[in-house]
Parts: C-alpha cells; structure tokens; sequence
C-alpha cells in the first residue's frame, strides 16, 4: 500500500542557509521534531522533516568518500540506528512525500550503509533505486545514484582494479555532466573520468574526451558572443569563454605531449599562437608551457597567460578571431 501525503508547506535546510544562529535554530526543532515523533512514531511527514533538517539526504558526496566512516554524517542524530529507523519507515510503507519517494529513500538508506561499512546492502540499495527511478523519471536522482554505484566500485578495493575502475567510469559517465553547476569546468566530473581513463590507460578515449571539452567551451562561447548564452553555461564572459576555450586547445596540446606524439602537440601549439592577441612587444603569447617544443618556462607562462586572461582591456581593444574552423579540425584529430 503506498502511503501519499501532500505536503502544503516547504522545509527550507536551516543548515544551508547559513544565516547567524541558524544551527541552533535547526536542533532545537530537531529536538521538538524527535519530541513529537516519541508519542507520534508513524507521522511519516516529521520522519522525512527530521531527515531533511540533518541535511543527510544533502551529503556531499563524490568517488573519493571512504565506506565505514560516519564521522561528520550523521548530524544531528545520535546514531545511525535513529536514521535506519526513519528510512526503513518511509521505505516499508512505501511513503510518498512530494517528489521524495521509495527511491530516495533507498539511495539514502544505501549511503548511510556505506558509511557503515556494509557495502554489499549499499550496492544492493542503489541498484534498487536505480530500477524504481527508471518509471519515476526522477533526473536530479539518477545523478546521486550513479555518483553512488561509481563510489562503490572506485572504493571497494584496496587497491583499484582495471574492472572496478571500469565500472566506476560506466556509472559516473551517465550522470549530468552540468549537475553541479560549476563556474570551473562544464563537466562536474572532468577530474574523475581523466583520472580513470589514465588509469585505465585508454588514451584513444581520453584524446575525445578532451576534444568534447574543447567543443564544450567553444559552443559556450558562441552562445555568448550571440548573446544567447544557454541555461546550463556556468560563464557568461565572452572574454572568459574565448580563453577557456584555447585552455582546452592547450590541454589536448599537453596530453599528446605526454603520451609522446610531439607531431600533433607541436601542430595544435603552433596554430594556437594564431589566435593570442599580441602582448606589450608585439609578441603573441605563447600557450604552452614546454620549452622543447615550442614556447617558455611554466614560470613566464602562467605570469603571462594570467595577465592576459585578467587584463579587461582586451575585450574592447582587440577583436577575438574565429576559432570555429580550428575547433572543427581538431575534432578530426585522432
């Protein structure tokens, strides 16, 4: 039997707002909440509120959370015995709270027993959320389960293996990269999924991942430009963007340097040049930073690339070239 209860009144996360006193606002109500549930224990709406007031189901989380260690989790509840007890109602009567429903729930439930060390009724937990989720088309949970399943597999060893590492990148590639809305990268899991495509050794992958990126911040940029920039762009500074994009150029020009095809990183290197408006001596800044192909030291580079990224007379006082074929051609790279 599924239990609906409509809810007329919002929960705002006292912790998150972060205003003067609001932490002991949120566990005096914890304690009322805790209070009331005493001589009303199946009032499923104070269950999920007490719930939803710790901020648990708020948890950052990412790949690198540690399994068997409820330090910091656990917030206002005294164990985690009191927070089984909540997710285990809400789940057994099949509770429905708004959007918050059985899938949640058992995403929760597999987090807390994560964090217990009970990684096998985690995963158990998550691939049940991730079957009841498929008919409630819940996107922003989908997000949570897969970073969760990846988790697992990235941590369930010792030492990571070559499986565990593939099915952690399986996972943490289906989420919305834009999940997180980032003003640093319009992938919330670059640093994840280069790290265990390295790993991985798969460098075929890697060359089109950063190529994805590339596309990424140049698409940003026309949007900009055009002034239409999109509802999941994290910059609107077509300064910002334009640089950001030959950033990327600069990153695939490193990484075929590190895998030794200097060919190519001396090509992309080259035309980048191209692009750089000159500096004081008529100069064109120079990108990379490797002085055996072509440019200067890691030191006079980073000086040179923060200048001009940070210097506010370039956007009026130098027209920015088109890029579009570029950023074509080296999708064609392999």
């Amino acid at each position: 039997m599924r239990v609906y209860i409509p809810l007329f009144l919002f929960f705002i996360s006292l912790n998150l707002v972060a205003q003067p006193g609001d932490y002991g606002c949120s566990e005096r109500r914890f304690a009322e909440l805790t209070e009331k549930l005493k001589t009303a224990p199946n009032n499923y709406e104070l269950i999920w509120e007490r719930i939803d007031l710790s901020s648990f189901n708020n948890t950052y989380f990412d790949i690198y959370k540690k399994s068997g260690n409820l330090k910091g989790e656990l917030s206002y509840f005294k164990n985690s015995t009191e927070l089984f007890n909540d997710l285990n109602k809400l789940i057994n009567n099949n509770v429905i709270i708004d959007n918050h429903n059985i899938a949640e729930f058992k995403m929760l439930r597999g987090r807390l027993y994560y964090f217990s060390g009970e990684t096998d009724k985690a995963l158990d937990d998550y691939l049940s959320a991730l079957n009841l989720n498929d008919s409630l088309k819940n996107y922003e949970l989908f997000d949570d389960i897969y970073i969760s399943i990846a988790t697992y597999y990235y941590n369930i060893e010792d030492s990571l293996t070559e499986e565990n590492a593939r099915q952690a990148l399986k996972y943490i590639t289906m989420t919305n990269p834009n999940s997180c809305h980032s003003n640093q990268t319009p992938d919330c899991y670059e640093k994840e999924k280069k790290e265990l495509l390295r790993f991985l050794k798969d460098e075929k992958k890697l060359i089109e991942y950063h190529k994805e990126l590339i596309s990424s911040e140049q698409n940003s940029y026309l949007r900009a430009k055009n002034g239409r920039p999109g509802s999941t762009d994290y910059i609107f500074n077509t300064n910002e963007l334009y640089f950001r994009t030959l950033i990327r150029i600069n990153e695939l020009a490193e990484f075929f340097d590190e895998i030794g095809n200097h060919q190519k990183s001396k090509y992309l290197i080259e035309q980048l040049t191209k692009f750089l408006p000159p500096d004081s001596n008529g100069e064109r800044y120079i990108m990379f930073p490797k002085e055996k192909i072509y440019g200067i030291s890691t030191e006079e580079y980073n000086k040179r690339f923060f200048k001009l990224q940070h210097n506010k007379n370039y956007e009026s006082t130098w027209d920015y070239q088109d890029i579009t074929d570029f950023v074509e051609n080296i999708k064609k790279i392999d």
